[in-house]
């Protein structure tokens, strides 16, 4: 009994604040039942109202490779599903015969989420709906996050520390040569894209390669794109767009870390990117300077310096205004903890960049008979 008894006076103490582990309150995992219940039906009223402000989707495990996402199970003799180049809620609950009345959380559990392998035309199951769910959630006065199927409490000291990081340590940057207002339609896939973006910039701009159709070598396995976009001046920008209820700038941040590492430390990843560089006869890159893009990859790891490179967060957004306190606040804590990672530990600087984009939409069907 004496043992039980100091097990549960150490259970309730607090007096680990005062030690290093006082980080532990910042993200405190709920574990009361009736509040996690209370929490799931604030988020299922939210998405079955559709305000997805503070809804989105994320892998919660990072991925690896060049895939598309699907909603639904592809069998042998079924015809191509639509796919998706990222997770977005919006995509995930206009799936044809989706209830969303009296949603809740077991339903969005009995949801799927699977990877499209298009060259076997079969999909794979990943995780359910609830496991990708990102959401922020005021219940009274506090805040709380769902990641990764758990609900966290987020500090009020953890909100001071991330709101003074973002207004005084992220360094936004001008880079003319990318441009604004590009519309990143592409009439070949029906879907507003990325790359459509990187092309006209590349394309625009002959200090800038296009990597972002590159398969780079990173921990023995062939099908990275360490960057979008290489810049004369030493610029690695990686290029997202940020939409309502996706989660692509989050895991931006996040799989940045591991591309920048891979760069620095991996002399099999730079030789496929002077590889790729050297091979590569796309458009797209047609008359760049070849050499002085290959000595940015150098073959020696003790030739790279991170100090040299600049490890640039390059957000696509439709608003006519948008800034860093427009992202979430999970997206905003990642992009703390990528920057504070790739400075202090690699030595890189770290930008943000801003661009405007125009959405383009799918011709109707009158319109494509005229």
């Amino acid at each position: 009994m004496e043992a039980c008894r100091k097990f549960e006076e150490r259970y309730w103490s607090d007096d680990y604040k005062t030690t290093q582990f006082k980080s532990y309150d910042n993200l405190r995992h709920e574990n009361d039942p009736a509040i996690i219940e209370q929490l799931d039906e604030l988020l299922c009223i939210n998405i079955e109202a559709k305000d997805l402000e503070r809804v989105h989707l994320a892998p919660p495990e990072f991925v690896e490779g060049d895939f598309e996402f699907a909603y639904v199970k592809v069998k042998e003799g079924d015809p191509t599903p639509t796919t998706f180049e990222d997770l977005r809620i919006s995509d995930l609950i206009s799936v044809p015969r989706r209830q969303l009345k009296d949603l809740t959380a077991q339903r969005l559990k009995s949801w799927k989420v699977y990877i499209y392998d298009s060259e076997h035309h079969a999909s794979y199951l990943k995780w359910n709906a609830y496991k990708c769910l990102v959401a922020e959630v005021e219940l009274g006065s506090r805040t709380f996050v769902l990641s990764n199927g758990q609900w966290r409490e987020i500090s009020e000291d953890l909100k001071e520390e991330v709101g003074s990081f973002i207004n005084t340590e992220v360094v936004q940057l001008e880079a003319p040569y990318l441009p604004n207002d590009v519309n990143i339609w592409s009439a070949e896939l029906n879907q507003n894209r990325e790359d459509v973006f990187n092309s006209v910039a590349g394309r625009g701009c002959p200090q800038l390669y296009i990597l972002d159709k590159s398969k780079i070598t990173i921990a023995g396995s062939k099908t990275y794109e360490v960057c979008d976009l290489l810049h004369l001046d030493g610029l690695i920008i990686h290029v997202k767009r940020y939409s309502s209820g996706a989660a692509s700038i989050s895991h931006l941040f996040t799989q940045c870390k591991f591309y920048a590492d891979a760069f620095l430390t991996d002399a099999e990843c730079r030789s496929d990117m002077r590889a790729w560089i050297t091979d590569d006869a796309g458009e797209d890159n047609a008359g760049k300077d070849k050499p002085s893009f290959l000595a940015l990859a150098p073959e020696k790891s003790q030739d790279v310096l991170g100090e040299k490179y600049t490890v640039v967060f390059c957000i696509l957004h439709t608003s006519e205004k948008f800034s860093l306190s427009d992202l979430p606040f999970m997206s905003r804590y990642e992009l703390m903890l990528s920057q504070r990672y790739l400075s202090e530990h690699r030595k890189f600087k770290v930008g943000v960049i801003f661009r405007k984009i125009v959405h383009g939409e799918k011709p109707s069907k009158l319109a494509e008979a005229a």
